[in-house]
């Protein structure tokens, strides 16, 4: 019994515990009853850990902020991945450290804060860029369209000979007009002050070139 008890500890010891490992996270990988040799074997770091976020909005946010990243398929890859944005590393194999970050961030399970929105459009899925957000904040965070030709958001030019500059705001999904003008600059203007004004602090001044 001695003789085999030190064979035992040699073979633990020794370089095959390597190949132990291995098959240890086979065998844990491939069947659900071997849930705590997965954990012994792997440590929850690892991708054989069973983090339990799978299907949760949290885990199908991740994957899908992936998908726009990376793959040259996805509908939106050209806004995103195709724009040189990326995730940051620890996150992008690691569903659990990027939803421990975003459930610590402000406005996390508050009523319609359901958006996570990078604070620099142009900036990356990272520590530091990333807040919850509600859908009129996230929209007015998104960059000009282009088929905008005037440079500033809620403003547009009609074919008209007098104050051919429209300023309008969409609050609540209807749009209110807040007049014409003669100039760009006195849109814009009369734009941010109705913002301003009527204390709608989830929407973007412009900023006058």
């Amino acid at each position: 019994m001695e003789n085999s008890f030190n064979n035992t500890a040699s073979l633990v010891s020794s370089p095959f515990e390597v190949s132990s490992r291995i098959l240890m996270d086979k065998a844990a990988g491939d069947a659900p009853l071997f849930k705590i040799m997965r954990i012994y074997a792997t440590g929850k770091n690892h991708h054989l850990y069973k983090h339990g976020l799978k299907g949760t909005p949290l885990y199908i946010k991740w994957k899908s902020i992936k998908g726009r990243l990376f793959n040259p398929n996805n509908s939106r890859y050209e806004y995103y991945g195709g724009r040189g944005i990326t995730m940051y590393p620890l996150w992008i194999h690691n569903a659990k450290r990027f939803c421990d970050y975003i459930e610590s961030l402000p406005n996390y399970n508050r009523p319609g804060f359901t958006s996570i929105d990078r604070i620099d459009n142009d900036g990356n899925y990272e520590p530091g860029n990333l807040r919850w957000a509600t859908k009129v904040i996230q929209r007015n965070n998104q960059r000009l369209s282009k088929l905008n030709k005037t440079g500033y958001f809620g403003i547009n030019f009609l074919n008209r000979i007098y104050k051919p500059w429209n300023a309008h705001i969409n609050v609540n999904k209807k749009r209110t007009h807040i007049g014409n003008y003669a100039t760009l600059i006195e849109a814009v203007v009369a734009r941010n002050n109705y913002i301003i004004g009527h204390n709608l602090t989830e929407y973007k001044l412009n900023e006058i070139n």
